[in-house]
């Protein structure tokens, strides 16, 4: 098997694998800004993880919209509202914009509309079917 790139070399890094049948090539997730008032993401919540950003731990929801995975960086109004319950559900959050009447650090909030509704496929967040043996009793 050769060591043929599928995609445009990086100078310092090996060439990536070849493409070959039945293998699916997998990306690591996006990092998702809410950058603009009114943007919005509507998908399914598959994972909440703490992560360190600058020395500080930061919790990073994985966000599934249709074939792609996105990275949400919680901020303080996220973090109240979305939590390990949600897992599996379907998320909509809009981000509203600043206020300035809460401020830390001299940085306003950030104020987010968050809707959700249970996944009518109910699968488990990965999206696999939930068996006999997941049912602890």
């Amino acid at each position: 098997m050769s060591a043929t790139a599928i995609r445009h070399s990086t100078p310092g890094l090996e060439p990536g694998l070849e493409s070959e049948r039945g293998w699916e090539s997998l990306r690591a997730p996006e990092l998702f800004n809410f950058d603009q008032p009114g943007k919005t993401l509507v998908g399914k919540l598959i994972g909440i993880a703490s992560v360190e950003l600058s020395g500080k731990p930061v919790t990073q929801y994985l966000i599934r919209v249709k074939d792609q995975t996105f990275k949400v960086l919680a901020t303080f109004d996220l973090a109240q509202k979305i939590t390990r319950a949600h897992l599996g559900y379907l998320l909509r959050i809009k981000y509203r914009g600043e206020d300035s009447t809460i401020k830390k650090k001299g940085n306003s909030m950030k104020i987010f509309d968050v809707q959700v509704k249970p996944d009518p496929d109910k699968n488990f967040a990965d999206g696999s079917p939930i068996a006999d043996e997941d049912i602890p009793f």
